[in-house]
């Protein structure tokens, strides 16, 4: 499958890709089953991706506007943290507003003839690097995912902060909040 290239999903790289895996157990004698679904490109940066411009754009309207403009803000950065614990949870609720392509699953049947089974599982698709997947910090990711959604939660509470008149350290709040959600966008 090396020769097919990256195969980011929903793409037809990644269509080639299954045709090649069923193709193969077609070959060894399996009975193979396709199921088609709609996915986004890139979905483990998609949805942080969203959420850091939610906040942003909640924190620059908070900044810049103030007022009655922090009830605006802080609705718009409710939803991006809802978006954002949504996907997290497991809930089958889509939370992503980027667009749809098709892919697949390719798999097989059991054959009930009493012999042992053996299940083998794979992603044939791919996702682009990061810093995030390096051996060294792969056991850390839930670590890390709590320091994502913290630095999340700054910008909502900079808003209440505002709302409250609370302005010195909302603006603190504010602006920490908003530069976190630039550094996470890069």
């Amino acid at each position: 499958m090396v020769k097919i290239g990256p195969r980011g999903p929903g793409t037809e790289d990644e269509r080639k890709a299954a045709e090649y895996i069923a193709r193969e157990l077609k070959r060894m004698g399996y009975n193979v089953e396709w199921q088609s679904f709609k996915t986004t490109r890139d979905n483990l940066y998609l949805l942080p991706l969203q959420v850091a411009v939610l906040l942003c754009f909640s924190a620059s309207i908070s900044l810049k506007y103030g007022g009655l403009f922090n009830i605006l803000a802080l609705l718009l950065s409710i939803l991006g943290l809802s978006l954002f614990l949504l996907e997290v949870s497991g809930v089958p609720i889509e939370t992503s507003f980027m667009p749809k392509y098709q892919s697949q699953n390719v798999f097989t049947r059991f054959d009930n003839n009493g012999k042992k089974l053996i299940i083998v599982s794979a992603h044939y698709d791919t996702q682009r690097a990061s810093i995030l997947f390096h051996p060294k910090l792969v056991d850390y990711l839930g670590v890390v995912s709590k320091v994502i959604f913290v630095c999340f939660l700054i910008v909502p509470i900079g808003i209440l902060l505002s709302v409250f008149n609370i302005h010195s350290i909302a603006e603190v709040f504010l602006r920490a909040g908003l530069l976190l959600q630039l550094l996470l966008l890069f």
